[in-house]
């Protein structure tokens, strides 16, 4: 901004390149933010914003950065525990459905063929 105000002068191309930092500061901050914290710490973009509007209030830049990972450790800490997988009789973990693949599947350790004399 500096360097058009002095290369081009005030009018117009300054005042553009001012509104456009201002849009793009302001799109960046309300709409691309909140969306990659929500996929990031697993919370609602509106509280995602909440919490970084309020941390930013109470201690300014410094309560901005920390507000969004305290929020998400509260979170974290304060909700149920994931339902564990019954276990199979052999103390492993029992199937889902899926069977893994083996050596076995795509043929690199199948026995030798008796019939050839391997």
């Amino acid at each position: 901004m500096i360097v058009s105000l002095f290369t081009v002068g005030l009018w117009p191309r300054t005042i553009i390149v001012v509104i456009f930092f201002a849009l793009y500061q302001l799109a960046e901050n309300y709409l691309l933010v909140p969306r990659v914290f929500r996929n990031t710490v697993d919370m609602p973009a509106a509280a995602v914003l909440l919490v970084a509007l309020t941390g930013g209030t109470l201690l300014g830049l410094a309560g901005v950065i920390m507000a969004i990972p305290i929020a998400a450790t509260i979170k974290v800490v304060l909700s149920p525990p994931p339902a564990k997988e019954p276990a199979a009789r052999d103390g492993t973990r029992a199937s889902t459905g899926a069977t893994p693949a083996t050596d076995l599947d795509s043929g690199r350790g199948k026995e030798p063929n008796a019939s050839r004399g391997e």
